[in-house]
C-alpha cells in the first residue's frame, strides 16, 4: 500500500498510476459507505465512479493542512450521494459519524 504522501506528490504531476493507487487504497471504503445509502449495485458503482472523476479534477484544490485525505475523499462522495440520490443532508450525518469512528479505529 502506497502512502498518502507519496500518492499526493505524484498526483500533483497528474500521474495516472498514482491515481490508480489512490483508487485501490480508498475505493473499497467509499463503496462500502455508498452501500449504506443504496442497495442498487449499479447506482453505487456509478456514484463511486463519479466521485473518483470529481477527485481527479479537484485534486489540485486538496489542502492536507486543512483536512485529511480520507475525509476529503469522503466529503466528495457524500456530496455526490446528496445530489444523485436526492438525500437530505441529515441522512448522511449518522452514517458519516459511524464511518469516521470505524476509520479512526483502523
Amino acid at each position: 500500500m502506497v502512502s498518502d504522501a507519496e500518492i499526493l506528490k505524484l498526483l500533483e504531476r497528474r500521474d495516472r498510476v498514482a491515481f490508480n493507487g489512490l483508487y485501490e487504497n480508498y475505493a473499497p471504503l467509499l463503496y462500502g459507505w455508498i452501500g449504506d445509502f443504496t442497495e442498487d449495485k449499479s447506482i453505487a458503482c456509478n456514484l463511486l465512479e463519479k466521485s473518483f472523476v470529481d477527485i481527479w479534477h479537484s485534486i489540485k484544490f486538496y489542502n492536507p493542512d486543512y483536512i485529511t485525505l480520507f475525509a476529503w475523499l469522503l466529503r466528495i462522495t457524500m456530496n455526490n450521494c446528496l445530489k444523485i440520490l436526492g438525500l437530505p443532508s441529515k441522512s448522511l450525518s449518522k452514517n458519516f459519524n459511524a464511518f469516521r469512528y470505524y476509520h479512526m479505529e483502523q
